[in-house]
C-alpha cells in the first residue's frame, strides 16, 4: 500500500491495527487467525459477568525444552498486523503459581516473549521452562530454532491476582517491554514486526490430573497499534513526513520527504540567517528571518505510548470467578 490513511479506534498518537473485543467461549486454536504451538494443552475462551478471557485448560509440564513442540512450547497467538512502530498492549491476570508469558515477532521459528516464571509473593512450587531464570524471575527472551538467548532479566516475578497490563513498544529503535514497575528493553532488530502477538502458559492450566484447580492465567483486551506521532490518520510506518501533519501526503519532488517537512522544497534557500531583504522564503522584501516563508514548520512530536485505561471490572470477574471455582473444587 502507498500509505495506511485510517479512520478508526484510536488515541491521540496512535490508531488502532488490530484487536479482540470478545473471545468466544469455545476451543481458540483456529479461531480468527489464532493457532497454538502444543495442542495437547488447548486454550480456550471463558466469559464471566460480560468479560472473557483466553486461558489454557490444563496444567501441564515436562522434561523437554522450549522448541521441542511439547508442552514447553505451550502458547497461543494471531499474525494479527506488520506493525513496525507501534505498541501491543495486552491484561493480564494470573491465580496460578508458575510460568506465562507475552509473544511477539512470531515466526514460524522464531519469536521474542516476555517470560515470568513465579509470583513476587504469594505462590510456592513454581515449575519453570527455563533453568537460567530465576524463581520468582522473569526476562525478555530471544527463542530460535528451540535455541533461547536471555535479553534482559530479573528476579522480579509476576504479581499475584491482580490485574496488570503488559506492554510491547517499537518506536525510534527501540523495543521496550513493560510490565507494572518492570521493563526491559533492546535495539529493534532488522526486520522486526509486532506481528504474532499472543500469550504463553506453562503448567498454568485450569485443570490439574481432570480436577478443576481454581487457578490459571487470564488474558484479555489485546490491542495492536501502529504509531501516528503528528496524529494526521496516516501511521509513522507509511508517513513521509513522521512530525508533521500532512494527511495528503504531497510530495512535490517525489524524493520520499513530504513536502510539509522538506527544507529543499521550502524555495529559496532562506535560512533565516541573513539579513538582506527576503521575505523567508528569498524572493521578496521581508524581515529575513525566515519565519514567514511557505513550507517551513517546525516538527511537532506527541506522545505514542498510550494505554486504554481499565475500569476495574475485569479485575473483579476475575477475582469472583477464581474465588467459585475454588469453593466448586
Amino acid at each position: 500500500m502507498l500509505f495506511a490513511l485510517l479512520i478508526s479506534s484510536s488515541f491521540a498518537g496512535s490508531v488502532e491495527a488490530w484487536s479482540v473485543k470478545a473471545f468466544p467461549e469455545d476451543y481458540l486454536d483456529g479461531w480468527d487467525g489464532w493457532e497454538s504451538g502444543w495442542n495437547e494443552d488447548a486454550w480456550f475462551g471463558l466469559e464471566y459477568n460480560g468479560q472473557t478471557f483466553a486461558s489454557p485448560i490444563y496444567d501441564e509440564n515436562d522434561d523437554g525444552s522450549i522448541g521441542d513442540g511439547g508442552a514447553h512450547d505451550n502458547w497461543l497467538v494471531n499474525a494479527a498486523e506488520d506493525v513496525v512502530q507501534g505498541e501491543f498492549v495486552v491484561s493480564t491476570y494470573a491465580d496460578d503459581d508458575d510460568a506465562w508469558g507475552v509473544i511477539f515477532d512470531k515466526t514460524e521459528d522464531h519469536y521474542f516473549m516476555l517470560l515470568f516464571c513465579g509470583p513476587s509473593r504469594g505462590g510456592n512450587n513454581t515449575d519453570c521452562p527455563l533453568d537460567e531464570l530465576d524463581v520468582p524471575g522473569s526476562a525478555l527472551i530471544e527463542v530460535t530454532k528451540g535455541n533461547v538467548d536471555v535479553i534482559d532479566g530479573s528476579g522480579r516475578g509476576f504479581d499475584f491476582e491482580a490485574e496488570v497490563d503488559v506492554t510491547v513498544e517499537s518506536q525510534d529503535g527501540t523495543v521496550t517491554v513493560t510490565y507494572g514497575d518492570i521493563t526491559y528493553s533492546m535495539p529493534t532488530p532488522a526486520d522486526f514486526a509486532l506481528n504474532g502477538v499472543g500469550f504463553y502458559g506453562y503448567n498454568q492450566g485450569q485443570y490439574e490430573g481432570g480436577q478443576d484447580d481454581g487457578s490459571s492465567t487470564y488474558f484479555y483486551n489485546p490491542v495492536l497499534y501502529w504509531s501516528d506521532d503528528d496524529d494526521d490518520k496516516v501511521v509513522d510506518d507509511d508517513d513521509n513526513c513522521e512530525g508533521v501533519a500532512n494527511a495528503d501526503q504531497a510530495d512535490a519532488d517525489a524524493d520520499g520527504i513530504g513536502t510539509a517537512c522538506d527544507d529543499s522544497e521550502a524555495g529559496g534557500g532562506d535560512t533565516g540567517n541573513d539579513t538582506g531583504g527576503g521575505n523567508g522564503n528569498g524572493n521578496g522584501t521581508g524581515d529575513g528571518d525566515g519565519l514567514d516563508g511557505p513550507g517551513l514548520s517546525a516538527p511537532g512530536l506527541c506522545s505514542c505510548g498510550v494505554t486504554d485505561p481499565k475500569s476495574g471490572a475485569a479485575l473483579l470477574a476475575l477475582a469472583t470467578l477464581a474465588a467459585a471455582r475454588r469453593r466448586r473444587g
